[in-house]
């Protein structure tokens, strides 16, 4: 047999075709799920070895014999906890977004989850550099679904699920499409009954980070929780600091609004750290070893120190807000942190102090929230490049927005 491994409307298929021309797709067990060829030494097998798991069946190596068509395990990943993966069941949803497009949505949950709206349930997306979300098993997964919850993952464009064309749908200058499915794929779950709004928790991290952001600014009112992972959130200022390592090798992705006036209006319109507003926001917790407060009534993020995250050094805020930190603002389990960590907002002493020790430090500080309580530290922030252009730029888009 020629053997070929695609994807057909995003779900992985095996195709077998004989030297007669007659073909068929391995027929596998569930709506959704990943797989893949496995090691096939032999030239003409009497069965194929291929990969196989979905978000209820752990990984699974199957033989398949083309003859009469069979499936046979032979090795089920162990879950040392213990699994019964009768306990689950997974569909693929599509869902239409505004204009059109049709989202494929892999979702799993406990049997027995309510159709009736009361659901709680979370939310996953990447959306970015052409990366397919595979619906595959996770462990880790499990503990959420024994509390209750479904897990969905939202294959929107900027991944390359449905193929390069909609890597591209949601890339550059078509970036809003990855936001607008996401949000559009929320209300589908809402419309048919899985959820309803302010039970949706969200998930993403670095571009998937950006995701997070780009949605907490534009529909709060969905989310339940937001939960971020080294987020993407300063895009503007990342992709105009040249002097940054990876930021040349982003433009292609996100556009250069150094040289491109375009480019800047169109990060400026979603780029979390510039639209942020008043308004009721969702609890968000960042999961890293440090989490960072943009503002109280807003996002926290999280990130570590390390280069794909860079952007997120220069995210500051002033030092007032450790004054207003607090139940009204941030909600009961922020609170119970801050009073642990003794803070009183009294930090106007450390001023001269810090400008004397780094002439770079501009008077803001970073409000950290981690495992043992919130503090503060100074911000010293990256060169922004001084050009004409950067400033004519920032200048338009000053203009844009006051019009």
């Amino acid at each position: 047999h020629l053997v070929i491994s695609e994807r057909v409307a995003g779900l992985d298929q095996i195709r077998l075709r004989s030297y007669t021309g007659d073909e068929h797709r391995i027929a596998l067990p569930e709506p959704s799920y990943s797989v893949a060829l496995g090691s096939n030494p032999e030239f003409a097998p009497d069965a194929y070895r291929i990969a196989y798991s979905s978000m209820v069946t752990p990984p699974t190596v199957f033989d398949y014999a083309p003859g009469p068509r069979t499936l046979t395990a032979l090795k089920v990943q162990e879950i040392p906890s213990g699994y019964d993966a009768g306990r689950y069941a997974t569909e693929r949803l599509t869902i239409t977004a505004r204009d059109g497009s049709r989202i494929p949505v892999s979702i799993v949950y406990p049997k027995g989850f309510p159709r009736d709206g009361s659901g709680k349930l979370l939310l996953y997306a990447y959306g970015a550099y052409g990366y397919a979300i595979p619906p595959s098993f996770s462990t880790v997964r499990l503990s959420l679904l024994d509390r209750g919850f479904a897990y969905a993952i939202a294959h929107i464009r900027g991944g390359d699920d449905l193929g390069y064309s909609w890597y591209l749908d949601g890339k550059a200058t078509k970036r809003w499409n990855t936001f607008t499915d996401f949000v559009d794929v929320a209300r589908g779950l809402i419309a048919e009954r899985w959820t309803r709004a302010g039970r949706i928790a969200i998930n993403g991290g670095s571009a998937g980070g950006e995701l997070m952001g780009v949605v907490t600014n534009t529909d709060p009112e969905l989310w339940g929780a937001v939960v971020t992972e080294v987020p993407f959130v300063d895009v503007l200022n990342t992709m105009q600091d040249e002097t940054l390592p990876l930021t040349p090798g982003e433009w292609p992705e996100w556009g250069n609004p150094i040289t491109d006036p375009d480019a800047f209006r169109l990060i400026l319109s979603y780029s979390p750290y510039e639209n942020v507003k008043a308004a009721a926001y969702p609890p968000n917790r960042g999961r890293a070893e440090e989490v960072y407060l943009m503002r109280p009534d807003l996002v926290l993020a999280g990130t570590y120190d390390g280069p794909p995250v860079a952007m997120l050094a220069r995210l500051g805020v002033p030092a007032s807000l450790l004054s207003v930190v607090g139940r009204d603002a941030l909600g009961d389990w922020l609170l119970r942190e801050s009073e642990a960590a003794g803070v009183d907002g009294s930090i106007a002493p450390l001023r001269p102090a810090l400008a004397a020790r780094d002439a770079r430090f501009d008077g803001r500080f970073f409000v950290g929230v981690t495992s043992t309580g919130i503090y503060c530290r100074p911000i010293c922030p990256a060169r922004t490049p001084k050009r004409e252009n950067v400033t004519f730029h920032r200048s338009a888009a000053a203009a844009q927005r006051s019009e």
